[in-house]
């Protein structure tokens, strides 16, 4: 008898642990937009486009670059596509592409 309690409590820890594991995941959103960056802190990884905030990381993938690997700098004013993930309170941008400038 001892050897069957022994499977049993086995059975219900892992049991416990793999529904633990289960509901402890958070379900991650993604997103594409595009709009003006209307203000930009680098320092604080903090992005403002069309009025929305975003987490903005200290490396983004970067579209759309020619064989050289342009590097653009992110400035206000500046159109641009992007596409990230929610997982948190403030969407994080993953990946952004320049698409024009705008002279405001």
């Amino acid at each position: 008898m001892n050897h069957t309690w022994r499977f049993l409590l086995r059975a219900l820890a892992a049991g416990l642990l793999a529904w633990g594991l289960g509901t402890a995941a958070q379900e991650v959103h993604t997103f594409e937009d595009n709009g003006v960056i209307q203000q930009l802190d680098p320092v604080g990884e903090q992005i403002i486009i069309d009025g929305q905030h975003y987490a903005l990381p200290t490396a983004v993938a970067q579209q759309a670059t020619d064989q050289r690997g342009a590097k653009i700098t992110l400035q206000q004013g500046m159109w641009v596509s992007f596409y990230g993930s929610v997982s948190s309170h403030t969407p994080q941008i993953q990946g952004i592409t320049f698409l024009r400038w705008s002279d405001k």
